[in-house]
């Protein structure tokens, strides 16, 4: 349908379905329109997929459990699950699995006081020469000048440094299923310390070699839908809150430094989020608030309402199932099984 933007929401400005009754331009005879594809007319499955282990995340940001929402064909959603957890993996995918936290990385969930590394200006210059392991008589200016030259001829790495000068660990007390932290000490990790191709390819190796067994994206939750518009709308929906709203938007920034229940609040509004889209749509299906105008379940539908099609009877059972599945590793399991 075609949309405008009024008063900060978007609302529908005509249904596309309206082109396809009597006088509208789909009726047109001289204009030509594509055919309709028959693999558009069988079930697909819209899943959710969670990061096992936390992803570090730009300096400010609070570290996080990644996910992805996607949609393929139901045959296929085994094979795609997969191909996340494979070198050709989505750019996205492959870019959460280099900055996490795996468990040979030595990484501990910390406090999160900030660090001063220098109380007086004067302690800059030298602190930077110590990063850069140079003598006192050298300028940190010069420096940085000659190091932004190499950067942009790509003959230097850009190395990213957090220094601690007082950590104290959190004791956590919650389900391993959920945290999934390896709690080793030692400083964060960065994949990108050195940031050479080499040092890359190296980590990808070591990670791509237990994806077998320990697969990194894991589906948290599936929907099928019967047919791949009905399936689209979902996920489209599926990827903010209501009007448009990022799910980490609605949690204070205050709220967001905790790293655990930061990514369990999320995990729980993405959750809610598909509920009440699942809700949606098979009370619609059922024929209630008028059902879905122009639905089609075959290349030679015309759409439900057009001409009165598909307003006689029922939607068949196979035509308005929806089937929801649930990860036995997801410990909220049992709970989410009883609500659907």
């Amino acid at each position: 349908m075609d949309c405008r933007h009024v008063g900060g929401f978007t609302r529908p400005k005509d249904l596309r379905a309206l082109c396809h009754f009597p006088g509208g331009p789909a009726t047109d005879p001289s204009r030509k329109h594509s055919s309709h594809m028959d693999e558009a007319y069988t079930s697909h499955t819209v899943f959710l997929l969670e990061s096992r282990y936390l992803v570090r995340r730009p300096i400010g940001i609070t570290d996080e459990y990644k996910y992805y929402t996607g949609i393929c064909q139901s045959k296929n959603f085994l094979a795609v699950v997969q191909q996340f957890n494979a070198e050709l993996s989505p750019g996205e995918a492959k870019e959460a699995m280099d900055n996490a936290y795996w468990p040979w990385t030595n990484y501990t969930i910390t406090s999160l006081r900030k660090t001063k590394w220098w109380t007086d200006p004067d302690d800059r210059e030298s602190a930077m020469k110590e990063l850069q392991g140079v003598s006192d008589n050298q300028s940190t200016t010069v420096l940085d000048q000659q190091r932004k030259i190499r950067i942009q001829a790509g003959s230097e790495p850009i190395v990213n440094v957090e220094l601690a000068e007082e950590e104290d660990e959190v004791e956590l007390d919650v389900d391993s299923a959920e945290a999934q932290v390896p709690q080793t000490s030692g400083a964060p990790y960065t994949p990108h310390a050195k940031n050479s191709v080499e040092t890359l390819r190296l980590h990808r190796a070591r990670y791509l070699a237990t994806l077998d067994s320990e697969p990194f994206w894991r589906p948290l939750l599936s929907v099928t839908f019967p047919t791949r518009p009905l399936a689209t709308s979902v996920v489209r929906l599926a990827k903010a809150l209501p009007h448009g709203l990022a799910y980490y938007a609605s949690i204070p920034s205050d709220e967001r430094k905790s790293v655990l229940s930061f990514s369990s609040r999320v995990r729980n509004l993405r959750m809610n989020r598909f509920r009440d889209l699942i809700k949606e749509v098979v009370i619609r299906l059922a024929g209630y608030r008028g059902g879905f105008p122009g639905l089609r379940y075959s290349s030679a539908d015309r759409g439900m309402t057009i001409n009165g099609e598909r307003l006689a009877e029922p939607l068949t059972v196979d035509e308005r199932k929806v089937s929801v599945g649930l990860a036995e590793w997801y410990w909220r399991g049992a709970e989410e099984r009883n609500i659907y």
